[in-house]
C-alpha cells in the first residue's frame, strides 16, 4: 500500500461510515487543498482509489467537487464557503490552512482532515482518540510524536548538539518547530 493510501484510507472509511451520508441521496464531497492540480495529482487520486475500494464513485453514487487555492491561502474561506453552498455533505481537507478555514466556516459538515500538524494544539479537535465535534481524520506529526521522533535521533547520533529543521508555511508545523526549540526534555539542558 501506497503511504498516500494509507494516509488518506481513515478519512475515507471515516466518510463512508458516516451517519449523515445515510439521508442524502448522492453524497457530495468537497475537497479542498491549498496546493495546485499539479501538485496535488497524486493525493487526489489515492482519494479516488480508496472511494473505489469502498464501494464509491464520482460520478454514480457519489459527487466529488475538488477545489484547489493554488497556492493561494487567503483563497480558501471562499473556496469553502463556496463548497458549502454547492451542497457538499463532507469536506475533506488537505493540510493545516484548509482545515482551519473549514473550521471556521462551519461546525456542522462533518470535515476529514489529512496532513494537518497537530490538530489537538491546534484546536481543531480535543484529542486525537476522541476528536469530538465535527472534525476527524489522520495527523502523524503531533507533539508527543514529533517528541519521540526526536528522542529516538538523539538516541542515533549521540552527540546531536544542533538541528535544522525546514518547514513549509503551516501554522501547525511552524508550531511545532516553537515548541521543541525549548523542550528540555529533548535538547537537555542546552539550547
Amino acid at each position: 500500500m501506497k503511504r498516500r493510501h494509507f494516509l488518506l484510507l481513515p478519512g475515507v472509511m471515516a466518510m463512508a461510515w458516516n451517519q449523515a451520508l445515510a439521508n442524502v441521496e448522492t453524497p457530495s464531497i468537497g475537497f479542498v487543498h491549498p496546493g495546485s492540480r499539479q501538485e496535488n495529482h497524486a493525493l487526489l487520486v489515492a482519494f479516488h482509489d480508496g472511494l473505489s475500494a469502498l464501494g464509491w464513485t464520482d460520478g454514480s453514487n457519489l459527487s466529488v467537487i475538488d477545489r484547489r487555492a493554488e497556492e493561494r491561502i487567503e483563497a480558501l474561506p471562499a473556496i469553502v464557503k463556496e463548497l458549502i453552498g454547492s451542497g457538499a455533505t463532507i469536506l475533506v481537507t488537505a493540510g493545516t490552512p484548509a482545515t482551519l478555514a473549514a473550521t471556521r466556516a462551519n461546525a456542522t459538515i462533518p470535515i476529514v482532515l489529512v496532513g494537518v500538524d497537530d490538530p489537538v494544539s491546534l484546536g481543531l479537535v480535543d484529542t486525537l482518540m476522541q476528536p469530538g465535534g465535527n472534525v476527524t481524520g489522520l495527523s502523524l506529526s503531533s507533539s508527543e510524536v514529533i517528541a519521540e521522533r526526536l528522542e529516538l535521533l538523539r538516541q542515533l547520533v549521540p552527540g546531536l548538539h544542533r538541528l535544522a529543521v525546514i518547514v513549509r508555511d503551516d501554522p501547525g508545523s511552524i508550531k511545532n518547530c516553537r515548541t521543541f526549540a525549548v523542550m528540555p526534555s529533548v535538547w537537555g539542558s542546552r539550547r
